[in-house]
């Protein structure tokens, strides 16, 4: 969820900074990372769960 907080620190200096595009730009961006993160759960395809259990098999 990295990717996610990032475009939301981005959003929010952008609307600091009055930019309503790059704000709305990045809340895009932030809610895909949300949604990708959340179907990663949902399947078990959470890339960090492979790496940590890869040497559990063995």
């Amino acid at each position: 969820m990295a990717k996610h907080t990032r475009y939301l620190e981005l959003a929010q200096q952008a609307r600091t900074a009055g930019d309503e595009v790059t704000m709305q730009h990045n809340l895009q961006h932030a809610e895909h990372w949300y949604r990708t993160a959340m179907a990663d759960r949902r399947t078990g395809d959470d890339p960090r769960m492979a790496r940590e259990g890869e040497g559990l098999a063995d």
